[in-house]
């Protein structure tokens, strides 16, 4: 099987899940095991970056972080690729965007703007547009829905 047939895989997948969330943690789940498997393979520099991408929670400058590691930015993505399957680039607006959507999920924030400085958005839209183009939903109908979950099994109230 080709990488292309897996994607395809892959996508159908995630797209045959019924809510955001379930599809978001199977992507998660995914990469963490690409990681994973490449984990003792691959060089040092490689795991740094992912280790400096996940602990920063996405918020990272590519470049400043090649020239910490001394590597060119095409070295790094295009190892970087090999070893995760995805672009250092993405792989940090996603973990950018997992680590709002644990702000949200923990209510640890005042409003939606304060989420999207809190986690280095240029503003609300830009944060908007990657809450959408991840989660398939505007932030506010996320959290919306959320509350609602939340209100119809009390229990999760605790």
């Amino acid at each position: 099987m080709d990488a292309i047939e897996k994607v395809d895989i892959l996508s159908e997948r995630i797209m045959s899940l019924p809510s955001g969330n379930e599809q978001i943690d199977l992507l998660s789940r995914h990469l963490e095991r690409k990681v994973d498997k490449r984990r003792n393979t691959e060089s040092g520099v490689e795991m740094a970056v992912i280790s400096e991408i996940i602990s920063k929670h996405g918020i990272v400058n590519l470049s400043e972080l090649c020239q910490c590691y001394t590597s060119s930015k095409r070295t790094i993505e295009r190892k970087f690729k090999e070893t995760v399957g995805v672009s250092a680039k993405f792989f940090a607006r996603l973990t950018r965007f997992q680590s709002s959507l644990e702000l949200i999920r923990q209510g640890k924030f005042g409003s939606l703007s304060e989420v999207a400085h809190t986690m280095g958005y240029a503003d609300q839209s830009h944060f908007t547009r990657d809450f959408r183009e991840f989660s398939g939903s505007r932030p506010k109908h996320f959290f919306d829905r959320c509350h609602e979950v939340v209100n119809n099994f009390p229990e999760w109230n605790k």
